[in-house]
């Protein structure tokens, strides 16, 4: 004699197929979130990482981040990794200033670029096509991280910093 098909599953096998029909009803009553949305949050998480990687690269430089400054590294990390090293200025042709130096310039430019395309996001409207700045400021990021991976030597010190800028960069 055969059972009733209500007897044929077990009861987690019931309570599981009843959570996947509940869940499913919830999600579709969530409104999506509008692009702009997703692109400010975006934008939010690509921030705190960026600020992440620089507070690792002073760490590296300086003995105390918080109070030290400067092109000068103080923290014997900073040799070891090549933070320390010349290398050329692209703002001053002939030029040539430290690694650290460098990699600050890239940081306020990247945070300045994040600035303007919050801003623009903020403003942006639908209909209209995604901001420019937002564009800008990933190059500058994904500019960072290979310059980061290509100069510094690649060690576990490091590979924090070149963790964070990855998790700064928007899918």
């Amino acid at each position: 004699m055969r059972r009733p098909a209500s007897d044929r599953f077990s009861l987690s096998s019931k309570l599981f197929f009843l959570a996947a029909i509940v869940f499913a009803s919830m999600a579709a009553s969530c409104p999506p979130k509008s692009v702009k949305q997703v692109s400010l949050q975006s934008l939010q998480v690509s921030e705190a990482a960026l600020e992440g990687a620089q507070t690792i690269e002073r760490t590296l430089c300086f003995n105390n981040p918080v109070a030290e400054s400067g092109v000068t590294c103080t923290n014997p990390n900073g040799v070891q990794v090549g933070l320390t090293k010349l290398v050329g200025d692209p703002d001053r042709p002939g030029q040539m200033i430290p690694v650290h130096q460098l990699i600050s310039k890239y940081f306020v430019k990247a945070f300045d670029l994040e600035i303007k395309a919050s801003e623009a996001l903020t403003t942006w409207k639908p209909g209209d096509i995604p901001p420019v700045t937002l564009a800008d400021y990933q190059k500058e990021v994904q500019s960072l991280l290979m310059f980061v991976q290509t100069l510094l030597t690649q060690t576990p010190q490091t590979a924090p910093l070149t963790a964070k800028l990855k998790a700064a960069i928007i899918q």
